[in-house]
């Protein structure tokens, strides 16, 4: 191990992770050999991408006093636990969970690592997808959201690394909902963690609570993201179909209460949308 100012780098299997406080890792060794790790989210949940007997895995581990992520291990652990059960009810814009349950001193659940380029390393090649493959990628990834909400959860710590896209087949899977809250839920921190062009008013003040139109909000971002223009909103930067910019436009606005209601709302609606383009 080496320490400097107050973090702890301890190495697993020759990988580097940064911690506050020393862990207990020998319980990985029944998943094979760590390769690479993440220790920078913000739900302050480790992944490990190993690789053994059950071929290539990602196992996300909770209860470690992680350097780089802003939970505490009790907070991390409920929050992959309660994510944990969402992931078990399944959907196919959804990462497929193998197992979870207790681990070292908290919580783990084990996954496929899958190895597909986030929205952010591969968006030209997205665009270059036919329009109804997109449109695809977007309603599985708007669907899965409405059926999280409607489970009383609630989207925060939302950046286009969340999803994996397939540039060949337009799949796209999220693969991280792990700093998602439970409804009801506030800003209990000020600036949330995220990527600036996804976070909503709400989740730059502390105490405001964060509601279904949150997560509105974040939907509007991610078709801004695949088709509009980076960082900018207006209708001159968008590159889709006409018809569909005043749903994205709706739901990224300020005042929660001109965004659509609900995440379903808004699904309705982009749905309704989109079958007009294919008549």
């Amino acid at each position: 191990m080496e320490e400097r100012e107050g973090i702890v780098t301890q190495w697993v299997d020759g990988v580097p992770c940064r911690l506050i406080r020393e862990e207990d890792f020998s319980w990985l060794a029944g998943y094979g050999r760590v390769l690479a790790l993440r220790d920078d989210r913000p739900s302050g949940v480790l992944w490990f991408f190993m690789e053994g007997d059950y071929g290539r895995l990602i196992v996300k581990y909770a209860g470690a006093w992680t350097a780089m992520g802003g939970a505490r291990p009790y907070e991390s652990v409920l929050r992959l636990r309660d994510a944990a059960a969402y992931y078990e009810k399944g959907h196919p814009a959804l990462l497929p969970i193998l197992a979870h349950g207790a681990a070292g001193a908290g919580y783990a659940a084990v996954f496929p690592w899958r190895e597909l380029p986030p929205l952010s390393q591969c968006r030209d090649q997205a665009r270059r997808l036919p329009l109804d493959k997109q449109l695809r990628m977007l309603d599985g990834v708007f669907d899965l959201h409405a059926c999280l909400a409607e489970n009383g959860l609630v989207s925060a710590g939302v950046s286009d690394e969340n999803l994996l896209i397939d540039p060949e087949t337009g799949k796209a899977v999220v693969w991280d909902i792990d700093s998602y809250r439970r409804k009801p839920a506030v800003n209990d921190r000020g600036r949330m963690y995220g990527d600036s062009r996804f976070l909503s008013p709400e989740e730059y003040e502390k105490d405001q609570p964060l509601t279904e139109s949150t997560m509105v909000y974040h939907l509007g971002a991610i078709a801004f993201a695949l088709l509009g223009n980076e960082g900018k909103r207006d209708r001159e930067s968008w590159i889709g179909p006409g018809s569909l910019y005043p749903m994205a436009e709706r739901a990224c606005r300020e005042k929660r209460g001109e965004r659509p209601p609900s995440v379903r709302a808004f699904l309705d609606g982009w749905r309704e949308a989109v079958g007009r383009l294919f008549r």
